[in-house]
């Protein structure tokens, strides 16, 4: 890499230039990976919000400028159709107030609302199915 340079500063600057242009492809494929994510709700809301942040401070680190509207519109994008209502909602005050809306504000309403659903879910099949108690007699 540094063989064919004649002066100090081409020396210094063929390792900042090679390793550049692999950080810049650092830099796309985890932009696509981000792009491509989805919660599918295999695993607890959590998880994927951990991973998320995982890629995006991978990103960060490969040198990749992401600012936290991005962040918090690609999180959001990510939701599957279960949280519209909340995505919805987050996007209006977001519009009013975008000051107010952080990554962890969103982070924290999107748990919520996991633990609703989660709710909703459990109180509608146990009243969906109906299993009478039957009780032995002597």
């Amino acid at each position: 890499m540094v063989k064919a340079k004649t002066t100090a500063n081409q020396i210094m600057d063929a390792p900042r230039q090679t390793y550049l242009k692999s950080s810049v492809a650092s830099q796309v494929q985890l932009q696509r990976k981000i792009r491509n994510m989805q919660f599918k709700g295999k695993h607890s809301l959590n998880k994927y919000i951990l991973e998320f942040e995982k890629t995006v401070t991978e990103l960060k680190n490969a040198g990749g400028k992401v600012d936290d509207v991005e962040v918090i519109s690609q999180l959001l994008a990510s939701m599957p159709d279960q949280y519209q209502s909340v995505v919805a909602a987050l996007d209006i005050l977001f519009s009013q107030a975008n000051s107010t809306v952080t990554l962890d504000f969103v982070k924290s309403k999107l748990l919520s609302e996991e633990q609703r659903l989660k709710k909703t879910y459990k109180n509608e099949d146990s009243s969906a199915v109906f299993i009478p108690r039957i009780e032995s007699y002597k």
